[in-house]
């Protein structure tokens, strides 16, 4: 979309014009020193990223070459506070295999009394799927490698049969 077909949006976020010419410049951007060019070196923005960064070199051995600095990354969830993140497969044939991000305001959201500094991330189950079969990876759930298969499963959808239903699985484990 472009800024003038967001512009009504804009708007009714109280940004002004200047405002909204640096957000959308900022989706073009591919490096940190672009982005510090866009919005002045003493940013706080840029001081944060620059310092995930540091940080993510420095603690964790995670060079340049491993992360790609990207305005446009956009989780789908509206609790995210900061930055966010997504991991992809090194040959980049996949949808991101993971993804997450800051977010402070979470759990006060689902009914904590104040906010919480947080950060976290999940999988896509069916990406990793397909990443470990690509890599032949997958266990074998058929044939003589497979492992056992499970005759019985308990299960319950009623909180207050829990305790039953793990006593009737312990049982269950006991008479084989």
């Amino acid at each position: 979309q472009t800024a003038a077909s967001l512009a009504p949006e804009f708007a009714a976020l109280g940004l002004r014009p200047d405002t909204v010419d640096k957000l959308m410049s900022s989706l073009q951007l591919e490096t940190i020193d672009q982005f510090a060019a866009l919005l002045g070196p003493d940013c706080e923005g840029v001081s944060e990223v620059r310092h995930l960064l540091h940080l993510l070199k420095e603690g964790y051995g995670i060079s340049q070459d491993w992360v790609q600095f990207d305005c446009s990354v956009v989780r789908g969830l509206a609790y995210y506070t900061g930055t966010v993140f997504e991991g992809f497969d090194k040959k980049g044939q996949l949808r991101a295999i993971c993804g997450g991000g800051r977010y402070n305001n979470l759990l006060s959201t689902m009914g904590a009394a104040q906010s919480v500094p947080a950060v976290g991330f999940g999988f896509g189950d069916a990406v990793i799927t397909e990443l470990l079969e690509s890599l032949d990876l997958l266990p074998k759930l058929d044939g003589p490698t497979a492992p056992p298969m499970a005759d019985v499963v308990v299960y319950t959808m009623d909180e207050s049969l829990r305790s039953r239903a793990l006593a009737l699985a312990s049982q269950m484990r006991r008479d084989s």
